[in-house]
């Protein structure tokens, strides 16, 4: 190479030289003014078979006399192949690149773009390596090899890399495959999954943005699944490698996951076992409130109020169970839709964030169930419409809800009687009637509104008198209905309207669309309140296994007694009483109580329920005509719970009588069974001193089990007895009795003294004082007696204890 050089090469010569501190050979150091990096990425490590390519560009200001003095050297210990492009762009000049063998000389080569494709100061050169030769190229499992290129101005121009001149030396890396495995992480599958995932994270050294995202793949098998992507499998999407269209995906199934490079796979299968699904049902449901309720079987909500939706995620029913053990703990996703277009001044709420683009709201929200197996969404809606509604779906284990819609509906007002439509009374008797102004969703109207009450009636005397106003107070409002004049039988009906204070006006108007009540009829009567069918005098019931509440009416069709009661005059009340039981009166529930309006036929179905057994009163009012039944009820549930009944304290050296008591869950004395696989549920067992006599007693009809407790002379201490019955979740009662020797002992406080004995039952304890008995009684119990005596005057005095048996002492004592 000729050593002349320009002035203008020799000044950027001299530039190079005092910017630059390296020996011949050496790599320099950067510089602001030229780059070489990485195409793409930042690492500088590949696979044995792909091409490496680099980018080198001057900066701003560096303008070198021929851009043609930019030539690159490289170095390896075996044959390479390169190739260089210059481009306005790195993608341009990448693409130009075309690979040829590169001769070495003493492992090394320096490679210069052809003239006069030499580029300007903002021209992106491109050098592309790759090893082995055109003949022979590398395959998956070549050696590994690394290859220097140092990028460098030929400042004088002698076709190789001196010292002084800028340059700038990166080592690629070319791997075999295997070095590069990544490693696998295979998502958890569930029976019934759809997909099966994984991740594969390669090593950080590897430059997978210069790759090709879709030659790096994931295979998939799922043993006994159909719809799993024949080899090489799926690429990834955002980072996971998802194979989808899965079915027959069951339980315990083995699954493998295995990456794979251009077809190649890399490391080994990573292997999991498809999961047994734990949840079995997921049921959800609006939660109902002020502003919240299930009407006419739509959920609705009213408008722009908060709602919330909850969902209860159960597992599998095992009988005799008719409902699956709540899930608690586990994880679910809702996905809600339908709630039409957001924006600014019409958003959506749930749990907390607030959407006004249908792009920001979760395609799956996460949860997460509660102690009960419940997952709640909590939602709020701002400038939603009438008729509007948002819909749920929530998932666990596979298992979606039906979706739950809520449609959003403004306030409605509607009128009703307290005690239904019908009512009657007596000729020339007035019936105050009683009305509510309630919304949709059962809350009290707060308006200053009114009701237009309008009777009308045609028999014989009866004049219908004008319609006349009642103001609603708290969403209430009462008026009276009166027979006026008329002389016989007949029946008066009253028609009511809401309305509302124009505030304009300040006049009542009729709200449009029109709030009326239905009828309301009124039957005047010249006939006595009596009963034309009465209840019978007698009924037998079982004592029930449910709740107090309005879910008995379906939870308990048997274990009642049932009654059909029919009333002279229908719209009269009847009053159905019965101390301690559960009552319903034509669908009207109540504890103790209840009292309905007989309908138009006049008949009230009855049903009693009872928790206590024994005989129970069931007392039919209607006026002065009164009616009773007396139930007799038993019960057949099985034992729920066991009490022992046993002393405190006992005295040593006797066989003591433990009684122990069984009962239902309310409470009634229950048999333990004596056959089948029930029988032997009762047992007792004890620490400490002492022990039973049997370990397994029968309770009898009456609930009781009476069992010896064995204490020997000298087994003074405390026995911990405890009782238990072997129910699917177990039930034990516990008792303590402390065993001892009879005792006594004698104290002085104040003017008084004091004697106490204890483990004394069935023994005779008598006290003197000064040789007067003053104290003599056959206790009762073991438990300590604890006796004081005032004496009137201070000195000493001899108190003497005698408890029969042998036992004597006395103690001078001084008070005062």
């Amino acid at each position: 190479m000729s050593n002349k050089l320009t002035r203008k090469s020799l000044a950027f010569g001299a530039l190079v030289a005092l910017a630059s501190s390296v020996i011949a050979g050496a790599p320099a150091q950067a510089s602001d003014q030229i780059n070489v990096a990485p195409t793409a990425g930042t690492t500088y490590t590949t696979f044995t078979t792909e091409t490496f390519t680099v980018a080198t560009s001057f900066a701003p200001g560096f303008a070198p006399a021929d851009y043609g003095q930019l030539k690159y050297e490289v170095a390896s210990s075996a044959a390479i192949r390169t190739g260089v492009a210059i481009g306005a762009t790195t993608a341009a000049a990448t693409a130009a690149v075309v690979l040829a063998d590169t001769a070495l000389t003493s492992g090394k080569a320096v490679i210069t773009p052809v003239s006069p494709n030499i580029g300007t100061a903002t021209s992106v050169r491109v050098l592309g390596v790759a090893i082995g030769t055109a003949a022979s190229l590398p395959t998956a499992t070549t050696a590994n090899q690394t290859v220097s290129v140092t990028a460098f101005v030929d400042a004088n121009n002698d076709g190789a890399l001196t010292a002084g001149e800028w340059s700038e030396t990166q080592t690629i890396t070319f791997k075999k495959y295997a070095d590069l495995a990544p490693t696998v992480a295979l998502t958890p599958v569930l029976a019934g999954d759809a997909s099966v995932k994984a991740t594969a994270t390669y090593p950080a050294e590897l430059n997978t943005a210069m790759l090709t995202a879709a030659d790096f793949k994931v295979t998939f098998t799922v043993a006994g699944a159909s719809g799993v992507a024949a080899a090489p499998g799926v690429a990834a999407a955002s980072g996971v490698y998802t194979d989808d269209g899965l079915t027959v995906v069951n339980a315990a199934a083995a699954v493998t996951a295995q990456a794979n490079y251009k077809g190649v796979t890399l490391g080994t299968a990573v292997t999991g076992t498809v999961a047994a699904a734990t949840v079995a049902s997921v049921t959800g449901a609006l939660v109902t409130s002020a502003d919240a309720a299930v009407i006419s079987s739509v959920n609705t909500v009213r408008l722009n109020s908060a709602f919330s939706v909850n969902a209860t995620l159960r597992g599998a029913v095992v009988a005799p169970a008719t409902v699956g053990p709540v899930v608690a703990n586990k994880a679910a996703t809702a996905a809600v839709s339908g709630f039409g277009t957001l924006s600014t001044t019409r958003t959506l709420s749930i749990n907390g964030t607030v959407y006004n683009s249908n792009a920001n709201v979760p395609a799956s929200i996460a949860l997460t169930s509660d102690a009960n197996g419940v997952v709640t969404l909590n939602f709020k809606t701002v400038g939603f419409s009438a008729g509007a509604a948002v819909s749920v779906v929530v998932t666990s284990d596979n298992i979606p809800s039906a979706a739950v819609a809520v449609v959003q509906a403004a306030t409605a007002y509607a009128i009703t009687a307290d005690r239904g439509n019908l009512y009657s009374t007596p000729l020339g008797t007035p019936v105050t009637i009683a009305l509510s102004v309630n919304d949709q969703f059962g809350t009290p109207s707060t308006l200053a509104d009114r009701i237009s009450i309008t009777p009308t009636g045609t028999f014989t005397g009866y004049v219908a008198p004008a319609t006349s106003f009642v103001m609603v107070s708290g969403g209430k409002a009462s008026f009276t209905v009166s027979s006026l004049a008329a002389t016989a039988a007949g029946q008066i009906s009253v028609a009511t309207a809401l309305q509302e204070l124009n505030p304009a006006t300040q006049n009542y108007d009729a709200y449009n669309p029109a709030v009326a009540g239905t009828a309301i009829l009124v039957n005047v009567t010249t006939a006595a309140n009596s009963f034309t069918t009465a209840p019978a005098a007698t009924a037998t019931a079982r004592v029930t296994d449910q709740a107090f509440t309005s879910a008995i009416a379906t939870g308990d069709t048997t274990d009642n007694a049932t009654y059909s009661v029919v009333v002279a005059n229908p719209g009269t009340p009847v009053t159905v009483a019965a101390p301690g039981a559960y009552i319903s009166a034509n669908g009207t529930f109540g504890t103790g109580t209840v009292t309905v309006n007989s309908p138009a036929n006049g008949t009230v179905a009855v049903t009693v329920w009872a928790q206590k057994v024994g005989s129970l009163t069931v007392t039919f009012t209607n006026g002065v005509a009164v009616r009773t039944s007396v139930v007799t009820v038993t019960t057949n549930l099985l034992p729920a719970l066991v009490s022992l009944d046993a002393p405190a304290q006992a005295q040593v050296g006797q066989a003591l009588d433990v009684v122990i008591t069984v009962t239902d869950r309310w409470g009634n004395p229950v048999p333990t069974p004596t056959t089948g696989t029930d029988t032997g549920i009762l047992t007792v067992s004890s620490t400490g001193t002492g022990y039973f006599a049997s370990s397994a007693p029968v309770a009898n009809a009456a609930g009781k089990a009476t069992v010896k407790y064995i204490v020997g002379t000298a087994d003074i201490g405390t026995a911990f007895l405890s009782a238990t019955l072997d129910l699917a979740t177990n039930v034990t009662g516990a008792r303590s009795i402390e065993f001892g020797l009879t005792d006594g002992d004698v104290l002085a406080g104040g003017k008084r003294v004091f004697v106490s004995a204890e483990f004394a039952k069935g023994r005779t304890v008598s006290v003197s004082i000064n040789g007067k008995r003053i104290y003599s009684k056959v206790q009762t119990t073991d438990n300590a007696v604890e006796l004081a005596f005032t004496q009137r005057r201070a000195g000493t005095y001899t108190v003497t204890v005698r408890i029969s048996g042998g036992i004597v002492f006395t103690e001078k004592v001084t008070v005062g």
